[in-house]
């Protein structure tokens, strides 16, 4: 609605601008129709951004109930040092994600309690025993194990989703 509001009132601002601001004279004629393109120069983007962004007939995807042609689904969480009320709600809203899939908690910080939270939930605790190049090597660490699991013959090929916790600080309530 902001958009069509938005494209009205500078139609109108043209429209005035032509009806009662042009002066009149050749030469100040000229350069007032040269002011006047630029200035109706917004009015092109506006239409296209507005017909761009609305869409009124857009469907929601279709819900996803399987992995395509019987693939693997990955999905990995790198974690470092997250605290407890970051990672168990992750991990919680990760294994319950639809389609089937294997959810990997990638742990750079050992901590026991980590791995403890991953039997609970049915996710997959992978530690490393080398912690270099921070959360991508805990990643690239993730994948040379499916790759390895892979050419041990595990089934379909992967396909892969990052979720990172992040740490957030709340306010006291």
């Amino acid at each position: 609605m902001g958009a069509l509001a938005a494209i009205a009132a500078l139609i109108l601002y043209l429209v005035w601008r032509v009806l009662f601001t042009l002066p009149s004279g050749e030469w100040n004629l000229t350069i007032a129709w040269i002011l006047l393109t630029f200035e109706a120069l917004p009015l092109t983007g506006l239409v296209l951004k507005a017909w761009a962004v609305w869409n009124i007939d857009s469907r929601p995807p279709a819900p996803v109930d399987e992995a395509p042609h019987g693939m693997r689904v990955a999905l990995l969480i790198p974690t470092y040092n997250e605290p407890i009320e970051v990672l168990t709600p992750t991990v919680a809203a990760a294994c319950e994600l639809a389609p089937e899939h294997e959810t990997w908690v990638l742990d750079d910080g050992d901590r026991p309690w980590v791995e403890e939270m991953c039997a609970a939930y049915g996710a997959r605790y992978v530690r490393r025993d080398v912690h270099d190049h921070a959360k991508a090597g805990n990643m690239n660490h993730a994948l040379d194990l499916m790759a390895a699991e892979e050419a041990a013959g595990a089934r379909g090929s992967t396909s892969l989703l990052f979720w990172t916790a992040t740490m957030c600080r709340c306010p006291p309530s």
